[in-house]
């Protein structure tokens, strides 16, 4: 069953939640105290976990980048 309709492209669990396109932009708006998190929460239509999580992604991407590039 299972391993059938994977073959056939069914993807299994929650959807992720998209974010908007300027989400890095907002992330640094957060940092820098001119956004508060539930005023984040509202841009982005998210949970608090899941704003966490997605900065936490956000960062550890940015610095993989910075690596790269030297």
């Amino acid at each position: 069953g299972i391993a059938a309709a994977k073959a056939n492209g069914v993807k299994f669990g929650r959807p992720q939640s998209g974010l908007p396109s300027n989400f890095p932009e907002i992330i640094r708006k957060w940092d820098d105290n001119q956004l508060t998190t539930e005023e984040v929460l509202d841009i982005c239509k998210i949970s608090e976990a899941t704003f966490y999580r997605r900065r936490k992604e956000l960062y550890k991407n940015e610095k993989a980048v910075k690596k790269q590039t030297f």
